[in-house]
């Protein structure tokens, strides 16, 4: 169990695919419940995954995330400013 910021999380889920070399680690903490009453489980994943020491760790990036199912963003805030016109 890690703690960060006075919370405790906890490791939910951890998926391998050794074929891939790919490691997928995923922590969660107690449900919250927002100002809507909709419980809502905070989570955060982390992936691990060997590549070549001589590929541009940017391009590949950029790569691998275009491989991933779309998702449609509507807004973006960030803590400091805003929504982000």
């Amino acid at each position: 169990m890690i703690q960060w910021e006075k919370i405790d999380w906890y490791l939910a889920e951890v998926q391998k695919e050794p074929d891939k070399n790919i490691e997928f680690y995923i922590y969660k903490r107690e449900a919250l419940i927002d100002s809507h009453g909709i419980q809502v489980i905070p989570s955060i994943g982390f992936i691990l995954e060997e590549v070549p020491e001589d590929i541009d760790a940017i391009m590949y990036t950029i790569h691998a995330r275009s491989r991933m199912t779309p998702v449609e963003i509507n807004r973006v805030f960030t803590q400091q400013s805003g929504e982000i016109k």
